[in-house]
């Protein structure tokens, strides 16, 4: 029992952890892109929704820079991983959400972009939180949403 024990420290510490992690939330994506949650609230107030996703979360409802110029239209909870999160629904792109997942799921503060069946998704984390934009369409169509929107890659 005590070298499984060390052998799996000694795993976590070269990083396999995050890795794990982030095949996890990978799997989760791909189920969330194949079949969105229903909506729990519907409205174009990006303060009501904002507030509401907070409440959901247990945390501020500021969003990174990255997303200043981004609207939503809907929101859902849920849970991914056995973390807190939500799904917000993109007002003016019907193809695009964002998941916002309230633990640290990837190691990099970078967009990262990547192709599933059902779309494509970016992730990048502030340090606190995991952010996921998801897209119905292919990597080139989600990067060029993203220009759009002032999303830095």
């Amino acid at each position: 029992m005590l070298p499984v024990a060390a052998a799996l420290l000694f795993g976590v510490m070269l990083g396999i952890g995050p890795r794990l992690q982030e095949a996890r939330l990978g799997r989760q994506v791909a189920s969330i892109l194949s079949q969105p949650p229903a909506a729990e609230i519907n409205s174009t107030d990006q303060k009501q929704l904002l507030d509401w996703s907070a409440a959901a979360l247990s945390g501020p409802a500021a969003l990174p820079s990255e997303l200043s110029r981004v609207e939503f239209r809907a929101a859902t909870s849920l849970k991914v991983a056995n973390h807190k999160a939500v799904l917000l629904r993109m007002k003016n792109e019907q193809r695009a959400s964002l998941l916002i997942v309230d633990a640290l799921m990837t190691q990099d503060n970078n967009i990262k972009s990547f192709h599933q069946r059902e779309g494509s998704d970016s992730r990048w984390s502030d340090g606190r939180r995991t952010y996921v934009l998801l897209f119905k369409g292919s990597e080139q169509d989600m990067h060029a949403y993203m220009s759009r929107m002032g999303i830095a890659m």
